[in-house]
């Protein structure tokens, strides 16, 4: 995830198009962290829970109640708790909602523009929006033959034209930063309570 933030540090002002792809990108690989805690529950209290099947963590609820395991029971508790802080966090609607729309639907990306500015976009942004007009993103891509940092610019991801996040690639920058900052506590805080064998 560090890679790819640093991507969007040396992208934003000169190619929003791939500006954007490491964005969902990063967005995409935080949220399976929390998948991939799961799967090594799975393997370091060998409950043979098989790549191919479903693992979330109602799976493992069912599994703790039938085999009476009080660690598992431990973690499933402590996986909660933090899976319902981070959903409910500044970062959660980028983490959850953003994540599966991103990965499991279509959703429009828009660049919303001051007059004065023209930046790369590129196929991959379905259309750029300038200040009380909405161009198609072929007619963008001639708007933004160059690049340039003066003026304002804001992504806009929309679904179902509901607006999900709107953003400045500065903030979209920021926001990964602190979801990997999060992410690493977690992680610091999951490896200390379940994987170490003083405990």
């Amino acid at each position: 995830m560090k890679y790819r933030i640093e991507r969007m540090e040396e992208l934003r002002s000169r190619d929003l198009e791939h500006f954007i792809y490491e964005f969902e990108s990063c967005v995409i690989l935080a949220r399976s962290i929390l998948d991939i805690l799961l799967e090594d529950i799975n393997l370091k209290f060998k409950l043979g829970i098989c790549c191919d099947e479903r693992l979330d963590i109602n799976i493992l609820q069912k599994i703790a109640k039938h085999c009476k395991n009080k660690r598992l029971a431990e973690f499933i508790q402590w996986y909660s708790k933090v899976y319902d802080d981070l959903k409910r966090s500044d970062i959660g609607n980028l983490l959850f909602q953003f994540r599966n729309i991103a990965v499991h639907r279509s959703y429009r990306r828009f660049v919303e523009l001051s007059m004065a500015t023209t930046v790369p976009v590129g196929d991959y942004a379905e259309a750029v929006r300038v200040p009380d007009k909405e161009v198609g993103a072929q007619a963008a891509l001639s708007l933004a033959k160059h690049s340039t940092e003066r003026g304002e610019i804001k992504i806009i991801l929309k679904c179902d034209d509901e607006v999900m996040e709107e953003f400045t690639p500065e903030s979209a920058v920021q926001k990964c930063r602190d979801i990997v900052q999060r992410l690493e506590l977690v992680v610091k805080d999951a490896l200390e309570r379940f994987w170490d064998e003083r405990r």
